[in-house]
């Protein structure tokens, strides 16, 4: 058992020290890139984002989510459109070429996590993701606890 959490725990440390290495490579902030994969997925199904889903998302304030996309409009990395129904919002998109950076930076490491998935029988692969599954939920419920403490 201790095996076990030890090693998530060193995924989780090697997890943390490639997007601090992504981060620096695309010079930007580990919440900048989150908020610019958020983005993309978002977009990748057809959804528009607003800067109060990207504060919900982040966990961070309106204050502060206004200053990251200030950042990434500058860098290049996003654009701000006028909400179509709703003229006090604006949608936030990620620029076509902010998809390719990260394509570039993260495609070699998506591949080989992909070949490790890959790897697993079907009934490894779901042992794992139940796993993992009750992890996520261990550690959110951890969140919401002291939020609400």
């Amino acid at each position: 058992m201790a095996e076990l959490i030890v090693t998530l725990l060193e995924y989780r440390s090697a997890e943390e020290a490639m997007r601090r290495r992504t981060g620096d490579s695309m010079r930007m902030g580990s919440n900048d890139l989150q908020a610019l994969r958020f983005l993309l997925k978002a977009q990748g199904v057809g959804r528009t984002v607003s800067g109060r889903d990207l504060a919900d998302h982040l966990g961070m304030t309106s204050a502060s989510v206004t200053a990251l996309l200030d950042r990434l409009t500058k860098s290049g990395h996003v654009q701000r459109t006028p909400h179509p129904t709703n003229r006090r919002s604006n949608m936030i998109t990620a620029t076509p070429g902010s998809d390719e950076e990260v394509r570039q930076t993260l495609g070699a490491m998506h591949r080989r996590m992909i070949d490790a998935s890959r790897a697993l029988s079907d009934v490894d692969a779901e042992l794992v993701t139940t796993f993992l599954a009750a992890m996520t939920a261990a550690v959110d419920d951890v969140d919401r606890e002291s939020v609400s403490s």
